[in-house]
C-alpha cells in the first residue's frame, strides 16, 4: 500500500509593494514626522519650505523665555519668524531630555542663525544666562558620557569669565541682563571652584551673592580641618549677622522693624544661592 502523501496548505504570499508605495518611508517619513524627530538645521529649513503656509507653530510650544523674549520680536512679520521658533523650542527640547552634548552644538547652530542679531552683545549675554541655567538643572544627573559634560563645563568656564570681564565696559543698558544673571554665574563659579576669580573679581561688579562667594572662597581655599571647622562654626555665625540687624527699631506694640537696606543679603535671596550650590564629597 502506498504511503499517503501529506497536503500542506499555504497561504499565499503577498507580492512585494512599489517602490512607489514606500518612498515616503525611505525618505524619513511625512514632514510632519521628519519635524518633530530631526534637529538638524537644514532638513529643518527644508521641511519647513515643504510644509509652506499649512505649518503653523502650535500654541504649547515652548520656547526658553530668556532667549525668546529678546529674539522673537526682531522676527515677528518676518518669514523667517516660525524657522528661528521653531529652532529655539527644539533647544528647549533638548535640554529637557538631557542631551547636553546635542544641545551645546545646536545652540551654536541656532546662534549662527540669528544672522546680524546673534551678533548682537545682549543677545549671546541672554544665550549665555540661558545656558547657565540649564547646566544648574543638568548637573544633579549624572550624564551618559562624564567626559563630554567636563568640556562642556570648561568651555562654559571660559565663556562666563570672559563675559564677567567684558560686562566692565558694556553700556548701561547691558548691565540689566548681566544682573539678571548674577545668581547662576556665582553660583557656577562656587560649584566650579572657582575661588581666585571670585576674589579678584572687580568691586565695579555689585551684587550680594557675589559678596557671599567672596565670603565662602576666602574659607573654602583653606585646608580639609579649616573647611570643616569654619563650616561648622564661623561661617554661619557669619552669615547670621548679614540677616540680623541690632539696630532694628520698635512698633508701638513693640515689634521689630528690619531696616532690610542695612542688610547684606536678604535671607530669601540667600537661600536661592544655597540651592544651586552642590555638596560633594
Amino acid at each position: 500500500m502506498a504511503p499517503r502523501t501529506k497536503c500542506v496548505s499555504c497561504k499565499p504570499v503577498e507580492p512585494i509593494p512599489d517602490i512607489s508605495a514606500v518612498k515616503e518611508f525611505l525618505d524619513g517619513g511625512p514632514p510632519y514626522w521628519r519635524m518633530l524627530l530631526s534637529y538638524d538645521r537644514n532638513e529643518l529649513k527644508s521641511v519647513l519650505t515643504q510644509l509652506g503656509m499649512k505649518f503653523t507653530l502650535p500654541y504649547r510650544f515652548q520656547v526658553s523665555n530668556m532667549v525668546g523674549e529678546i529674539v522673537l520680536p526682531a522676527f515677528v512679520g518676518k518669514p523667517g519668524y516660525e524657522y528661528i521658533a521653531l529652532l529655539l523650542g527644539k533647544l528647549e527640547h533638548l535640554a529637557k531630555i538631557g542631551d547636553i552634548q546635542q544641545w551645546t552644538s545646536f545652540g551654536n547652530e541656532c546662534v549662527k542663525e540669528l544672522g546680524v542679531i546673534g551678533r548682537n552683545q545682549d543677545v549671546q549675554m541672554r544665550f549665555t544666562c540661558d545656558v547657565l541655567d540649564k547646566w544648574h538643572r543638568l548637573f544633579p544627573v549624572v550624564p551618559g558620557d562624564a567626559a563630554i559634560f567636563v568640556h562642556v563645563t570648561q568651555e562654559l568656564q571660559k565663556t562666563v569669565q570672559s563675559l564677567v570681564q567684558a560686562s566692565l565696559t558694556m553700556p548701561p543698558s547691558s548691565m540689566d541682563t548681566i544682573g539678571s544673571m548674577m545668581l547662576q554665574t556665582v553660583a557656577f563659579f562656587i560649584n566650579t571652584t572657582e575661588w581666585e576669580f571670585i576674589l579678584k573679581s572687580s568691586p565695579k561688579l555689585k551684587s550680594p551673592f557675589l559678596d557671599v562667594a567672596k565670603v565662602l572662597a576666602a574659607y573654602m581655599t583653606s585646608d580639609a580641618a579649616m573647611k570643616k571647622k569654619v563650616a561648622e562654626g564661623a561661617w554661619f555665625q557669619i552669615m547670621h549677622s548679614t540677616f540680623e540687624d541690632s539696630s532694628a527699631k520698635r512698633r508701638n506694640d513693640g515689634s521689630s522693624v528690619r531696616d532690610h537696606s542695612k542688610l547684606l543679603i536678604s535671607r530669601s535671596h540667600f537661600l536661592r544661592l544655597l540651592r544651586l550650590i552642590k555638596v560633594r564629597d
